[in-house]
């Protein structure tokens, strides 16, 4: 009777399913950029964040609300990959 404990050889992922977990990564990566960026900003240069850009509207508000935005294009782009096996 085989050892079920024993060590198995590694079967790596289908090249697919490789490519999809590097759309998410990438989806997730231009996430946290965006929003890495606007902390970045907010800590380093606050009083760019207090410029008015869009009708009176300062630049915090306009990329807060962009990054609520962002945040669903990423969801719905992130559902629309297949699932993994």
């Amino acid at each position: 009777m085989p050892n079920p404990t024993a060590a198995r050889p590694r079967v790596s992922a289908p090249i697919p399913y490789r490519r999809r977990d590097w759309k998410r990564w990438t989806l997730l990566a231009v996430y946290v950029s965006a929003y890495g960026g606007f902390i970045g900003v907010a800590v380093a240069a606050p009083a760019l964040l207090a410029t008015a850009v869009i009708g009176g509207i300062n630049l915090a508000v306009v990329w807060g609300f962009a990054l609520i935005v962002l945040a669903f294009i990423v969801a719905l782009a992130a559902l629309r990959l297949p699932e993994q096996g």
